[in-house]
């Protein structure tokens, strides 16, 4: 829903442009119109005239989209990476282009072409002809569309900035996602799934006992390999759980009954990972099915349940309705590893040695020298050497399983980045747009004050306070619209608040500036906008020739009418100046 809402707004965007150029092209037939309603024509039929203009400019944009959107699907499906094309939609090979898409394209397409046409409808229903007929150049329906133009900059100022509001909070999710230690070593490590045999599944010793040290003689002993060990589950991607006792705290009720994360792993795990052993010893090859049991507690459930003493050689017994399970010895205390996510806290945790208490599927982890996936052939060729039964699958690096594990707040990013992207552009070119149009209009105005003594810095002052006006205003109802929308995006934040006023002031400073580039470039020339002026004259000349020439009689006048168009100009720039220019009113 919040990627169908963003799709809405950048369309909304996209209808603004359209109708500020909508506002314009109306401007030109203001007089076409006028004689229209003079002859005869109602306000009805006018109306619905540019209606139906609007909505078949609309309908041949749909059909352009349609084809876009055909050829779009083979392309993304071909350019995503796989992690890319599921998550957190489904295949796009699944997405039909049937009658459902023609139908929804349509109905956007109408719905469309009649917002961004019926803001010139109402425009010109609402000028009446003797105005335009009275004024000649149509001043006072200029103004009116000038109004009208600046409230829906304003709008596309408020929508784009929800968008990319949108989009920052998600950038910043991710990446103070990505900043969070996962509490292990992700770099030079091959990962892939395994299944081991065990008698009774979950609880039992496994059937092959020497697995862990099999798979040591095997695979740790190829070159470039410095470690390799097996676990039930990798980190990030969950655990199992188990209710204990702890020894000399009884239990009164099922209620006081403690839990805590389960962990299966083989002799040198921590070390491949790079978990460092913050206390006792790691499991070694003498902890066997006859041994006394043991466990290796994570530093968060040492904090928990023995916060003030040393939890070495503390007991705990495993919770199993009816059976009588044998107490285990804590004998280490391992860093806090992220075993359910980044985004979520670390859980009180115990690890039990593979021999002792096996799991049928594993993980086998192998710390290399170089890049992880260069090693993936030969370690699965001895492993299968070693146990020519066990299939082997899942082979990838560990850092595509931290990435897997953000891709869930990876792809709305990306889709909001683009879509924000593309708002971004369409809100400065929309702005730009009527700027520039509105500057156009008052080049007559500009040369004028610049003619009586107005510096540039003044006018481009003018203009720009002009423009940007609309769009802080637009700035704060889109703030204010933003608080509310963002709202929808709380459950994938991450470490930031739906209403971030970092991200907030970031996007509110950068859209503005959209706006002012094409104001601060006012085109006009001082005095070739008055109508009586002779620097009409004041046009530049062309490039001389190789050859030399006399100057002819007409290069001689337009020489001389530039020279005192500069002299009027110098008068109207220096009225205190000593100097008398020689005006061309002297004649």
């Amino acid at each position: 829903m919040v990627l169908f809402y963003v799709v809405g707004f950048v369309l909304l965007i996209v209808c603004v442009n359209v109708a500020n150029l909508s506002l314009a092209r109306s401007a030109a037939r203001q007089k076409e119109i006028a004689v229209r309603r003079t002859l005869g024509a109602g306000r009805f039929r006018v109306l619905r005239q540019l209606l139906t203009e609007s909505l078949l400019l609309a309908i041949l944009g749909g059909l352009a989209g349609l084809v876009v959107a055909f050829i779009s699907l083979t392309l993304i499906e071909s350019a995503l990476p796989d992690e890319l094309k599921y998550l957190p939609f489904r295949p796009l090979t699944s997405i039909p282009m049937d009658s459902r898409v023609f139908a929804f394209a349509l109905l956007a397409t109408c719905a469309t072409g009649v917002l961004f046409g019926i803001a010139p409808a109402l425009s010109a229903e609402h000028t009446g002809p003797g105005e335009v007929m009275k004024s000649g150049s149509g001043r006072g329906a200029t103004r009116k569309r000038g109004r009208l133009g600046n409230m829906l900059v304003a709008a596309e100022v408020a929508l784009a900035l929800v968008v990319v509001v949108s989009a920052g909070l998600l950038i910043d999710s991710v990446a103070r996602l990505l900043a969070v230690d996962p509490g292990f070593r992700r770099q030079h490590v091959l990962q892939m799934d395994i299944s081991t045999p065990q008698a009774e599944i979950y609880y039992s010793p496994p059937r092959n006992a020497r697995f862990c040290e099999q798979l040591q003689e095997s695979v740790g002993t190829l070159p470039g390999v410095t470690g390799v060990s097996a676990v039930s589950f990798l980190p990030l991607v969950g655990n199992a759980g188990r209710g204990f006792v702890i020894e000399g705290r009884p239990s009164t009720s099922p209620d006081d009954q403690l839990s805590s994360a389960y962990l299966i792993a083989c002799p040198g795990y921590f070390a491949a990972l790079g978990i460092p052993l913050l206390d006792g010893r790691d499991f070694t090859s003498t902890d066997t099915s006859s041994a006394p049991g043991v466990v290796v507690i994570n530093e968060a459930m040492a904090k928990k349940f023995w916060p003030k003493q040393s939890p070495l050689g503390q007991r705990i017994k495993i919770a199993r309705v009816a059976t009588v399970e044998p107490w285990l010895t804590v004998v280490g205390v391992t860093h806090d590893v992220r075993q359910s996510g980044l985004d979520n806290d670390v859980a009180p945790a115990f690890y039990r040695p593979f021999t002792q208490a096996g799991w049928p599927p594993m993980s086998i982890v192998v710390n290399t020298t170089g890049q992880p996936m260069a090693f993936a052939e030969a370690v699965k060729n001895a492993f299968t050497q070693t146990f020519p039964e066990t299939p082997v699958s899942n082979i990838a690096s560990l850092n595509e399983l931290v990435s897997d594990s953000v891709s869930a707040r990876r792809v709305p990013m990306l889709v909001l980045s683009s879509f924000a992207a593309l708002a971004l552009i369409l809100a400065a070119v929309g702005i730009a747009g009527v700027v520039s149009y509105g500057v156009a209009q008052r080049t007559q105005e500009i040369g004028i004050r610049m003619a009586f003594g107005a510096n540039p810095p003044d006018v481009v002052r003018m203009m720009v306070g002009a423009s940007m006006k609309w769009a802080l205003a637009g700035v704060a109802a889109g703030i204010a619209y933003a608080f509310a929308a963002t709202r929808l995006l709380a459950g994938l934040l991450y470490g930031v608040k739906s209403g971030d006023p970092f991200v907030m002031t970031a996007v509110a400073v950068l859209l503005p500036r959209s706006s002012s580039p094409p104001a601060i470039f006012p085109h006009a020339e001082p005095l070739a906008s008055i109508p009586w002026s002779p620097c009409v004259a004041n046009k530049p000349l062309r490039r001389a020739p190789a050859k030399p020439r006399r100057a002819g009689a007409n290069q001689l006048q337009r020489t001389t009418d530039r020279n005192r168009c500069n002299h009027l100009f110098f008068k109207h720039s220096h009225p205190h100046s000593d100097f008398r220019p020689y005006s061309v009113f002297n004649q």
